[in-house]
């Protein structure tokens, strides 16, 4: 059982180089009329990482970010001429640097596109994480960037013109390289407020679709799909989200670079070879193709994946020093003391692994809840724990301990709510926790669903019984002191992702 009670804190506060999967192929780099290796690189959601330096943890990590990539790239192009960087999307969200300094800026350059351009890349592929600000950000970005933004499968609603560039081409030493993108089309629900004058295809259908039109029109001799997406689908019934289905679909898809999910992809699907990185922060994907011409044609005659780590190396001096001046705005920004703790708000973890704040009720979540319901003026609050180990110490505080707790840059809704609808939001939120079994040693979870979709509530008081199945595990709701009946009527404070979320689920 969890009871979900009160708490109460004083607060001041105003809100290389290879670690390899599988060994890269080598002893191609020189090319000659007839054969060639071919390179690409691939990062995937840097999550706003232009430096090592952890703004969070005001330190420097030394392990990560675009100044590291553009080490590793000028060593592989070095090594071999023929080499491409891509990537693919969640690029310019994540950090404080981005979030709160330059992507409501439309009058400063995006430090992220900047970067990119100094670095080198050959196209980008726009992510969920890209249309958090709006599309003038989006705009704003494909302008600045000096290599093609792109995706396939976002279309005008009104007059069905592609939103982005949905494919790219590069001769590479005589060979003609195609780059596809693709955007997860769970935008449509995430931030569906931000993006109502588009629409989102099924990946795979346009995929194939495009790839048809790569083969027979432009006659490229490689297809390289950059699909931001898992290689399962996560959130879509028909499919729309799931990478794998793109190979399964398009077998001439020579390799495919995937990521979203923010784990390790090393596999074949369909004779596509398919990879990801863990996150762009702190590694990156390298694809080798040896590619020999036949009868004027160039054709794939092995390729392998392999998996750099940016730790490895150490950062691009050059980029260090593009990187300067939207870093020392962030270290001064972060300067500005807000507030003050007079006590720490994330208990220490009885269970390793477990937050407290997903077992019993703490000060953070109540903080989160408490200046939603200020806010919206409302009478009942959900919010999730998006980082196991949020918390605000004692002492003094500023910006970055507040983006610590809350990373994401949501929105408020308040909304009229009736009581059985709550119930039903309380229940799927209640579906994180697995089935209690007699012999259990603790509580455990689903692994299927991110601890981001674990929803507490403030406003109520609620017991979560999880001896019972989901979807009635919530018993003893109350408010004010009296059971919360189906047809009260009962404002709530939620963010915008979940909020559409819900609206999608039929909530």
């Amino acid at each position: 059982m969890r009871h979900k009670r009160k708490l109460s804190f004083s607060l001041a506060l105003v809100m290389m180089l290879s670690v390899c999967f599988s060994a890269p192929i080598t002893g191609f780099a020189a090319a000659d009329a007839n054969n060639m290796m071919l390179t690409v690189l691939g990062t995937s959601d840097m999550h706003g990482t232009i430096t090592s330096w952890s703004y969070e943890g005001n330190t420097d990590t030394a392990d990560r970010g675009l100044t590291h990539v553009k080490t590793i790239v000028d060593s592989v192009r070095k090594e071999n001429p023929n080499t491409l960087l891509i990537d693919n999307g969640d690029t310019i969200q994540g950090t404080i640097l981005t979030d709160d300094l330059y992507n409501k800026d439309m009058t400063v350059k995006n430090p992220m596109i900047e970067m990119m351009n100094y670095v080198g890349y050959d196209s980008m592929t726009l992510g969920n994480h890209e249309f958090n600000f709006g599309l003038e950000t989006v705009e704003k970005i494909k302008k600045e960037a000096k290599f093609p933004v792109l995706s396939a499968n976002i279309y005008y609603a009104k007059d069905g013109k592609n939103f982005a560039t949905p494919y790219t081409i590069k001769t590479v030493n005589g060979a003609k390289v195609a780059i596809l993108g693709l955007s997860v089309p769970s935008i449509k629900s995430w931030d569906a407020s931000k993006v109502t004058s588009l629409e989102f295809k099924h990946m795979a259908e346009e995929a194939k679709k495009y790839v048809k039109i790569l083969k027979e029109k432009e006659k490229v001799d490689v297809i390289i799909v950059s699909a931001h997406s898992g290689l399962e689908s996560r959130h879509e019934e028909d499919g729309s989200d799931m990478a794998k289905l793109i190979a399964e679909s398009c077998p001439e898809v020579t390799v495919m670079l995937t990521g979203h999910d923010h784990s390790v992809v090393n596999t074949t699907v369909n004779n596509v070879l398919v990879a990801a990185p863990t996150n762009g922060a702190v590694d990156m994907v390298r694809f080798d193709i040896n590619l020999t011409k036949e009868n004027g044609k160039w054709t794939v005659k092995n390729k392998a994946a392999s998996l750099i780590d940016l730790k490895k190396v150490v950062a691009d001096p050059g980029a260090v020093k593009v990187a300067e001046p939207s870093h020392n705005k962030t270290m001064n920004f972060l300067k500005n003391i807000i507030g003050k703790a007079s006590g720490t708000f994330q208990p220490v973890s009885e269970v390793p692994g477990i937050p407290e704040a997903q077992v019993r009720d703490t000060a953070v979540i109540d903080l989160v809840n408490k200046v939603q319901m200020y806010y919206t003026n409302s009478a009942v609050s959900a919010a999730a724990l998006f980082k196991a180990d949020s918390n605000l110490p004692y002492g003094d505080l500023n910006y970055a301990n507040i983006f610590d707790i809350y990373k994401y840059p949501n929105t408020l809704v308040g909304v009229e709510v009736t009581g059985a609808q709550l119930k039903k939001y309380m229940e799927w939120s209640a579906g994180y926790y697995n089935t209690y079994k007699a012999g259990d040693l603790t509580i455990s979870f689903d692994e299927k669903i991110r601890s981001y979709n674990y929803d507490m509530f403030a406003g109520v008081t609620y017991k979560v019984d999880i001896s019972k199945p989901a979807g009635s595990r919530i018993v003893d709701l109350k408010r004010g002191g009296s059971s919360v009946q189906d047809t009260d009527t009962i404002r709530l404070a939620i963010n915008n992702y979940r909020y559409d979320g819900l609206k999608k689920m039929g909530f």
